[in-house]
C-alpha cells in the first residue's frame, strides 16, 4: 500500500505531464492566455479525493494571512451552497456508466452556481502550481465523450475557425485513468482498505480549505456516508462490480 507522500509525488509527476501537453496545444493554436485572466476560474469545478488532498496540503503551507482570507471566502461559499440538496447527486450500488453520468450531473450543478473558485485572489490562483487536472486542460481541450469544446469563451471562434480544430486540441480526459488510479490508491491508504476501491469521492475546492485532509478521519467520514443509506457492508465487501458516488459539499 503506497504512502500518502508517494501518492502526492506521483500526482505531481502526472500534473507536470498534463501541463506540458497543454502548453504544446496553447503554442500550436497561438492562444494568448495571459496572467491575471481568470475567466476559467469564475466557476466551481469538481475535484477528486487525491486532488483535494493535495490542495489541502499546499493550502496549509500558505502564510496565515492568506489562509484566513481564503477561509473567509470558503465559509461564504459553504453557506451559499447549503441552500441546495447536494446529496441528491450521491448514488450507491450503480454501474460504471451511471457513475460517470452522476459525476457529469454534479459537475454541471457546480458550474451553474456561478460561484468563482475560492482560491482565486486578485485574478491569480493561490495554489497555481498544484491546481487540479481540469484547471490545467480547460481552455485547450476537447471532450470526445460529450463532443464539447472545453475552451475559454474568448478563443472559441479562433479555435473553431481552424480546420479540424478538435484534432489539434488535447483530450479533456488526458491521463485521467492514471489520475483515477492515484485516487483509488489514496482512498485505500486513508481508509486502510476498509472502503471499496469502486467508491468515487468528489468535492469542490472550498472543502480542502475548510478541512485539513491530512488530519481528517476518513474512515469515519465514509462510514457516516454509507451508514446513512445502509450501504456500508456492500461498500466494503461487495462481490459484484458495484460503484458508489460520494459527494462532499456541505457538512
Amino acid at each position: 500500500m503506497p504512502s500518502t507522500h508517494e501518492i502526492m509525488e506521483s500526482l505531481e509527476t502526472l500534473f507536470a505531464r498534463v501541463s506540458k501537453e497543454a502548453d504544446l496545444v496553447y503554442r500550436s493554436l497561438k492562444l494568448p492566455c495571459a496572467k491575471h485572466c481568470s475567466l476559467c476560474c469564475e466557476q466551481l469545478f469538481p475535484v477528486s479525493l487525491v486532488e483535494a488532498y493535495s490542495v489541502s496540503v499546499h493550502f496549509a503551507a500558505l502564510d496565515r494571512t492568506s489562509r484566513r482570507e481564503l477561509q473567509k471566502k470558503a465559509e461564504k461559499i459553504s453557506e451559499k451552497l447549503s441552500e441546495k440538496n447536494w446529496n441528491q447527486y450521491q448514488a450507491f450500488n450503480i454501474d460504471k456508466k451511471t457513475l460517470f453520468e452522476k459525476r457529469a450531473d454534479f459537475a454541471h450543478a457546480l458550474h451553474n452556481t456561478r460561484i468563482s473558485c475560492p482560491l482565486l485572489v486578485k485574478n491569480l490562483c493561490s495554489v497555481y502550481s498544484d491546481r487540479p487536472h481540469d484547471c490545467r486542460v480547460h481552455g485547450c481541450s476537447f471532450d470526445a465523450t460529450t463532443h464539447e469544446l472545453v475552451a475559454c469563451e474568448k478563443f472559441n471562434d479562433r479555435i473553431k475557425n481552424q480546420p479540424n480544430f478538435y484534432k489539434k486540441l488535447m483530450d479533456f480526459n488526458f491521463l485521467y485513468s492514471e489520475l483515477l488510479t492515484l485516487d483509488r490508491n489514496l482512498l485505500t491508504t486513508l481508509t486502510q482498505n476498509t472502503i471499496s476501491e469502486k467508491t468515487m469521492y468528489v468535492t469542490s475546492l472550498y472543502i480542502p480549505i475548510l478541512h485539513d485532509f491530512t488530519q481528517r478521519n476518513w474512515f469515519e467520514f465514509f462510514e457516516k456516508k454509507f451508514s446513512a443509506t445502509g450501504k456500508l457492508r456492500s461498500a466494503r465487501f461487495s462481490e459484484v462490480p458495484q460503484y458508489h458516488f460520494i459527494v462532499d459539499i456541505h457538512d
